[in-house]
């Protein structure tokens, strides 16, 4: 059985799309006091208060609709922000030479969190080249990732 946010990753996706949006990432968490279902979407043009406010009416009246929540939610509707999420294959292979931070599900190295450079990306693996160490990672073993960015002010 799917979880809740791939069960409304699978329900919203294609919707969004045709409005125009992409999906990059569904959570589904419990904050103190509450259920919260963050949606993080994106557009070729970037993503304004005006898009998430689109994107939130059509996802309640999707969520009414279907009613796929067994108990009370807070939905968010946000841009991926400069520390964008990477979920899918072509969103690695748009950002190399751009720093990422994975979280594994298994170690690699010893280590379950890498920080590195992204070298290559394909449809089953990332190299990621951390000091000069060049450390191949399978999609399947990655929890998590996040574009790594260093502002200085």
């Amino acid at each position: 059985m799917k979880g809740i946010p791939q069960q409304l990753q699978s329900l919203l996706e294609q919707p969004i799309a045709n409005a125009g949006y992409e999906l990059l990432l569904t959570e589904y968490v419990h904050t103190s006091c509450q259920w919260v279902i963050r949606l993080y979407i994106d557009h070729p043009d970037g993503v304004t208060l005006e898009d998430c406010i689109t994107v939130d009416h059509l996802v309640g009246q999707i969520l009414e609709q279907e009613n796929p929540i067994p108990n009370d939610y807070t939905l968010e509707v946000s841009s991926p922000g400069i520390d964008r999420p990477l979920t899918k294959p072509a969103h690695f292979s748009k950002y190399t030479e751009e720093t990422i931070k994975l979280s594994l599900k298994e170690k690699i190295n010893n280590r379950k969190r890498i920080t590195g450079i992204l070298k290559f990306a394909d449809e089953k693996k990332v190299r990621i080249q951390v000091n000069q160490e060049m450390i191949e990672i399978p999609y399947l073993n990655i929890a998590k990732a996040k574009l790594q960015t260093n502002l200085q002010f």
